[in-house]
């Protein structure tokens, strides 16, 4: 029996979100969106790329994207809710506009919460006071580290985008390893430097270089022989070094779920 079904309702929907910013985001990234070109000066002494959209700029990805984070935020508030439906036995449980699942920065805002102040077990209490923000300095497992952030991102996120949408950045990144077919062959470009653009919203050149070599008295040509794998990225979610936004949300999700089956673990009747 699934004792947290809104739960986990909740959370196919933000899955079902998330599907449809990724099939947004391979529509607006995708091969036929746009157009890789290599552009050079009169000169022929330097050169850019950049990326010429094929189709039109306006996409879903932000809206998609909200929701998404809201569904999560809201699968977390309704095992606090569903919780408090199992001890009080009345529906609405009393407090229910201030039911909530705490996530918070400091000790006075949990203390205050309507779980530290309910008829919530003590056990329970215990371990959303280990969660809270503000006592990530004192978690030893580096697991409840990472929990602790994961959740508090998700609050984050969520509340910004009640205020603001969220700005989605597709761009390449700026360490790139370009390779390029050159004519003729006394051509050469070096001293590659790329620059971080968001390729929703702009085509800048997001790639200079240096050319030499160049004989004006030729046709010259330059033409990018390399594979280029545009990065999703979300200003209002700090990704970690070394990790991807798929990662994160992925970690987002995996949190949410752990949350509803320690809940479901706590109130099996």
């Amino acid at each position: 029996m699934v004792w947290f079904p809104e739960n986990w309702k909740r959370l196919d929907r933000a899955l079902l979100h998330l599907e449809a910013f990724q099939t947004e985001w391979k529509r607006v990234t995708g091969p036929d969106a746009y157009d890789l070109v290599t552009e050079a000066n009169s000169d022929w002494t330097a050169g850019c790329l950049r990326a010429r959209r094929k189709l039109p700029s306006e996409n879903t990805l932000a809206l998609e994207l909200g929701e998404f984070f809201y569904q999560l935020r809201a699968a977390l508030d309704s095992t606090v809710y569903q919780a408090a439906l199992f001890i009080e036995k009345t529906d609405p449980p009393s407090n229910e506009n201030r039911l909530e699942f705490p996530i918070c920065e400091e000790r006075r805002w949990f203390e205050n919460s309507a779980v530290h102040m309910g008829p919530f077990p003590d056990d329970l209490k215990n371990w959303l006071k280990a969660l809270q923000p503000y006592r990530i300095g004192e978690a030893i497992d580096p697991n409840q580290t990472e929990l602790i952030s994961t959740l508090r991102l998700i609050h984050n996120c969520a509340r910004k985008d009640r205020h603001r949408q969220l700005h989605v950045v597709g761009a390449f990144p700026t360490q790139l390893r370009c390779e390029f077919e050159v004519s003729p062959s006394t051509l050469r470009v070096r001293n590659g430097q790329g620059v971080r653009v968001n390729f929703l919203e702009s085509d800048d050149p997001f790639f200079f270089f240096e050319i030499v070599g160049a004989d004006l008295r030729q046709d010259c040509h330059i033409k990018l022989k390399s594979h280029l794998t545009m990065e999703v990225s979300v200003d209002q979610i700090p990704i970690p070094s070394g990790s991807r936004f798929d990662t994160e949300v992925k970690k987002m999700c995996a949190a949410v779920d752990y949350v509803v089956r320690y809940f479901e673990g706590g109130f099996r009747l």
